[in-house]
């Protein structure tokens, strides 16, 4: 995401905190009023963007404009700061109130209580906590914000002496974004009955629908719908390759990613593989450490198939997970066959945002591009970014060649739509990935008045009214039950995401286990730039497989015996 920044200098952030103060909330005023209450919130600036932010600071401040939080004041302000790197938060004594983080280890943050215990508004009906100075209540909102969190959510974000220090921010979820149009154009949808002398003849559109009347195959739900959903679609691994090998002939680029950041962003890829092909059952092995009796299937030095039980206590097996395997064995071949169909995949010089914009065109030039490598999350910056307004700008049909949708991936190694009809397979999976936080800063626990407008913030922030907002502004979602209203969505993007999500299975990649809050977080995270996909003494996945002579089976014994 944008605006990764190091940790920097004592000195710079004094330098940056004697700066003026900038209030938000629909102004952009400079001075204090003191007249009201003072408070300071830092958010991220990335992917999700502020204007979701600006939004609630807005209502916020209106909702409370007569009440007092300390004597002699009347109303609030809010101060927002959206520039601040958060990577480095040992810096967090320096830093505003509230806080909006993305990647940080919050495990560590609740342990070493840097962040403030916020259990008493928990489990206080929303609609009560929240009132004005007469009493009024300012959201329907009848629900806690416990109600809200899935039951993993509430037993990690409470972990540390029982309390709750934080709450989840926002999630993106790794993901392949496609350009439905391009599918549409082609013909490029899984016919239900293939055309099997076209296929002994060579000519692999045979697999495909030759007209858009040709009944489709089930794609990777299993389930035969018409002709919607996800029919038509590569149900295996096996016609996944078959597409990209189909979009080569037609002359056009499988796949574009962050040419500067590939051994990073590609992560995304084998992340979304993995956990698309275990299913969030298997998958949450990984942070429960407990199959609960069950035994695994596995992939052992020599690359044969087996068992083993995976325990809090003995949790070794878990490296060897055969779908582990297959996903590396998938990213491989994906990295070697197709990374050179695209100029952004090998240039150190196109970033993450570069990459976007030409993904966008790509309809326009010679090399139309499939797929995008690319967090959930991309719409937002690419739309902050102009990129959007500026296609349109140059081509008023934009918006007639290009429909960018999550790309909902097979759930099945090999194979092809004829075996996967009718077996119920496993949802979409959809993980949390962005270790994202908000928080109260510990540093404010000694100030009542601070605490309290603090606290009430936070509150607000976590309303029905404004997660559905939230959804609005940013593109994107939060791991939590709340509904929204896909009318008020701003794009086709964000509804195609909303339904996505609720279509999949979740899976939460965090855990109140002693393997995980005990220094294992870097390790499991599916973030990024985290570990979960490297070892002792390697570079990340890009770097170990990339090349004719690099082996997935000598990666992933390396992976499994020094993780």
């Amino acid at each position: 995401m944008k605006k990764r920044f190091k940790s920097i200098l004592t000195v710079l952030m004094a330098f940056i905190l004697a700066m003026p103060l900038t209030a938000c909330g629909g102004s952009n005023v400079e001075s204090v009023d003191d007249t009201k209450t003072q408070l300071t919130v830092y958010s991220y600036d990335g992917g999700v963007g502020n204007v979701w932010l600006d939004k609630v600071i807005e209502r916020f401040e209106a909702d409370f404009a007569n009440t007092s939080f300390e004597e002699g004041k009347v109303g609030v302000q809010i101060h927002a700061n959206k520039e601040k790197p958060n990577q480095d938060l040992s810096i967090i004594e320096q830093m505003e109130d509230v806080l909006f983080t993305e990647w940080c280890n919050t495990s560590s943050l609740f342990s070493m209580n840097r962040t403030l215990d916020i259990s008493d508004i928990m489990n206080v009906p929303l609609n009560e906590y929240l009132v004005d100075g007469n009493g009024t209540p300012l959201t329907t909102d009848t629900d806690t914000i416990e109600d809200k969190l899935f039951d993993k959510t509430k037993q990690f974000f409470s972990f540390s002496e029982g309390k709750y220090k934080g709450l989840p921010h926002y999630s993106h979820f790794a993901t392949l974004i496609y350009n439905k149009v391009l599918l549409d154009d082609n013909s490029l949808y899984f016919a239900r009955t293939p055309d099997l002398e076209a296929i002994e003849n060579g000519d692999m559109m045979g697999y495909f629908i030759a007209s858009p009347d040709d009944e489709k195959s089930c794609g990777p739900n299993g389930v035969c719908e018409n002709g919607e959903g996800d029919d038509g679609l590569p149900a295996t691994y096996d016609e996944f390759f078959i597409l990209c090998d189909a979009v080569v002939e037609l002359t056009k680029a499988p796949f574009i990613w962050n040419g500067s950041g590939k051994e990073g962003y590609t992560r995304y890829l084998l992340n979304s593989i993995y956990l698309n092909l275990a299913g969030a059952e298997k998958a949450n092995i990984n942070w429960d450490y407990d199959s609960n009796g069950k035994q695994i299937d596995i992939i052992d030095a020599n690359g044969k198939p087996a068992k083993a039980t995976v325990t809090p206590d003995n949790f070794g097996a878990l490296n060897r997970q055969l779908e582990k395997y297959q996903a590396i064995e998938i990213f491989d071949r994906i990295i070697d066959t197709y990374s050179d169909y695209h100029s952004a995949n090998e240039n150190p010089n196109k970033d993450n945002l570069g990459t976007q914009d030409d993904y966008i065109r790509s309809y326009k030039t010679a090399t139309q591009v499939l797929f995008l490598v690319e967090g959930s999350y991309w719409y937002n910056e690419a739309n902050d970014a102009q990129y959007f307004d500026n296609a349109r700008y140059l081509d008023a049909n934009f918006d007639k060649y290009n429909d960018f949708r999550v790309f909902p991936l097979p759930r099945v190694y090999e194979g092809f739509a004829s075996d996967v009809e009718g077996t119920n397979p496993h949802k979409n999976v959809v993980a949390d990935q962005s270790d994202s936080l908000a928080c109260i800063n510990a540093t404010i626990a000694n100030d009542p008045v601070k605490v309290k407008l603090a606290k009430t913030f936070l509150a607000y922030c976590y309303t029905q009214e404004s997660l559905a907002d939230f959804t609005k502004w940013s593109n994107t979602v939060k791991l939590m039950n709340y509904t929204v209203d896909k009318n008020d969505l701003l794009n086709d993007y964000a509804k195609h995401l909303w339904d996505y999500c609720q279509e999949s299975d979740y899976v939460l990649p965090y855990s109140a286990h002693n393997n995980y809050t005990n220094g294992g977080q870097e390790k499991w995270s599916l973030h990024i730039s985290a570990g979960f996909w490297t070892y002792t003494g390697s570079g990340s996945p890009w770097t170990e497989l990339r090349g004719a002579n690099k082996k997935p089976l000598s990666y992933f014994n390396n992976y499994a015996a020094n993780r």
